[in-house]
């Protein structure tokens, strides 16, 4: 069952390794969080704040990511549809 986590509060929580995978994460605040090595995968992150967060090796591969704020995010090695790979490195 997909874990519904829409508009949480995780700011400068450690979720390392975390799976996250099909998760409702609209709206959630995962600001200054360290997720290195964290598993979104199609998980739904509408909306979400990442500022500054570190997601060092995540996964993202088929979340949806529309309006996510990435401003300051860590995505070195972290996994990511094509399609929108190169968008989310200019909102860095």
């Amino acid at each position: 069952k997909q874990a519904d986590c829409t508009g949480t509060d995780f700011s400068n929580a450690n979720l390392t390794e975390g799976n996250f995978e099909k998760a409702y994460l609209e709206d959630a605040n995962l600001s200054e969080v360290n997720a290195r090595n964290a598993d979104f995968t199609n998980a739904d992150l509408t909306g979400a704040t990442l500022l500054n967060g570190d997601f060092t090796d995540a996964n993202f591969t088929g979340a949806k990511l529309d309006n996510v704020v990435w401003t300051g995010a860590k995505v070195e090695g972290a996994k990511f549809d094509e399609n929108v790979k190169e968008q989310i490195l200019k909102m860095i």
